[in-house]
């Protein structure tokens, strides 16, 4: 048996030999990193199923607030949805868009097919004509299941305000321009009801409402001209003219935050799967599994929450520049301003350019349909068109609007029908028919690309070469009187 002091002696020498620090370095590198993983998750974590109840409240707050049934225009709107023909609106809408050549000069418009078709929809039409005449509408939505909330009433509305365009076009054919007013201001009322609840889609869809409205007017007042003037003040009187997008797309935005939050916490209570949310299940680029696993850990949840929070705050702000700002730009900025993924921003991101340009050239539309009908007031009390568009002032306009991309003046000329580009060398015009005048602001790209636009002038065959005026045609003839 060793002495003690030869026990002592070994212990000495194992303690000095250098072997004896990796022993201690284990427990201390795993105290480390308990210390570290403790900080980092007293600063992160999150409860997903505490946060449900302040979730769920904040959702109900978004309501519209309860509305008697007789004050409630979705009630006059479930039944014009309930009374319509099922049948596809499709073939009949796309045949009388405003630059079909060959039915927008008012051909086909009375025909048997679309007539009994209109005929059809009789009290589908009685019932939005009472839904628009009342001030107040709550859908009974399912706000508690977030982005998975059930929108079946927004293809309907499109559909029947299709419907309305339509008939507003036979009317203003048959030159009964008051009641194709009458039709198209419940368009535009149809789209102010739209966005009563506070959710992007059904914002997106009450622009296009007033986009089919627009069309439909453009159309009537180039094809059917209104001659009197009691007809073109009906037309402006039922002319939707609030279209400032901005503020109540920011309000919009911070409801999305709201339904983006419900997401995450029926993702982290396991309440819900990825396959559950459709929208994330078909354009994510994170897999399914990876988000299942990631959803159960506390740490993942407080940082998506907390990238939520600064991604939708950024969003709010760069709001007013979407358009102009390259989308792999707004893409790092939006990863920098969250200090790493956002998943909603990743989705959204994709849209949001032409989300803010399509909100802009609804206002654009509004501004033009307002000058068209203010120009046609000028020749119906002149005999002729003004030269410019200053000489509106004060008589047919207060004052005249800045387009919404660029804060610059609308511009007016007298056009011939189908001119396009040609061979250099050769005259650029080509004369197909009448002179037509056209309105038309510079765009997005803020260049005065001479009045040339896609939607107009790809109808007649012609090629703008990426143009993007915005751009209006008013009829006269070849001395510029109106035809």
């Amino acid at each position: 048996m060793n002495a003690p002091d030869d026990d002592l002696r070994s212990l000495a020498a194992w303690y000095l030999h250098d072997n004896h620090r990796l022993f201690w370095n284990v427990p201390i590198a795993l105290s480390g990193v308990l210390l570290l993983l403790a900080f980092v998750l007293a600063q992160d974590a999150a409860d997903p199923a505490k946060d449900a109840t302040a979730n769920l409240t904040e959702l109900e707050s978004l309501r519209p607030p309860r509305i008697a049934d007789d004050e409630n225009a979705a009630k006059d709107y479930t039944r014009a949805i309930e009374s319509r023909d099922k049948e596809s609106l499709k073939a009949f809408y796309k045949r009388f868009t405003s630059y079909q050549p060959a039915t927008g000069s008012g051909a086909g418009l009375d025909a048997k097919e679309l007539l009994q078709y209109l005929d059809k929809h009789r009290d589908c039409r009685e019932h939005l004509f009472s839904a628009v005449g009342k001030a107040k509408i709550r859908w009974e939505l399912g706000y508690a299941d977030g982005m998975q909330m059930q929108l079946k009433h927004l293809s309907p509305m499109r559909e029947m305000a299709r419907m309305l365009a339509l008939y507003s076009r036979v009317c203003a054919h048959n030159s009964d321009h008051l009641e194709a007013a009458h039709a198209l201001g419940a368009i535009y009322r149809m789209s102010r009801h739209l966005e009563e609840e506070p959710i992007l889609t059904g914002y997106l869809v009450s622009c296009a409402l007033q986009s089919v409205a627009d069309r439909a007017l453009e159309a009537i007042l180039y094809f059917d001209t209104p001659r009197a003037q009691a007809a073109l003040d009906a037309y402006k009187k039922n002319l939707r003219r609030d279209r400032d997008t901005l503020p109540k797309l920011k309000k919009v935005l911070r409801s999305e935050q709201a339904f983006f939050e419900r997401m995450l916490v029926q993702l982290g209570t396991g309440t819900h799967s990825i396959e559950d949310i459709s929208m994330l299940s078909e354009t994510s680029t994170r897999s399914a599994g990876d988000i299942r696993i990631a959803a159960l850990a506390p740490l993942w949840y407080g940082s998506e929450k907390r990238a939520a929070a600064a991604g939708y705050r950024y969003l709010i702000e760069a709001s007013e520049q979407w358009e102009t700002i390259d989308a792999d730009v707004l893409r790092l900025k939006l990863f920098q301003e969250t200090k790493g993924p956002f998943l909603c921003g990743q989705l959204m991101l994709p849209v949001l350019a032409e989300v803010s340009n399509s909100f802009k050239r609804v206002e654009a539309d509004g501004q033009a349909a307002a000058l068209e009908l203010a120009l046609l007031s000028f020749r119906v009390r002149t005999g002729k068109y003004p030269d410019t568009l200053n000489q509106l002032v004060p008589t047919e306009a207060d004052k005249l609007p800045l387009d919404p991309w660029h804060q610059k003046p609308w511009a007016l000329q007298y056009r011939h029908e189908g001119w396009k580009e040609v061979p250099e060398g050769t005259s650029r015009i080509r004369e197909l028919g009448s002179v037509h005048l056209r309105l038309y602001c510079f765009g997005k790209n803020g260049m005065d690309d001479g009045g040339k636009c896609s939607w107009v002038d790809v109808a007649e065959q012609i090629n703008t070469n990426n143009a993007d005026d915005a751009a209006f045609r008013l009829p006269c003839d070849l001395s510029g009187e109106q035809k």
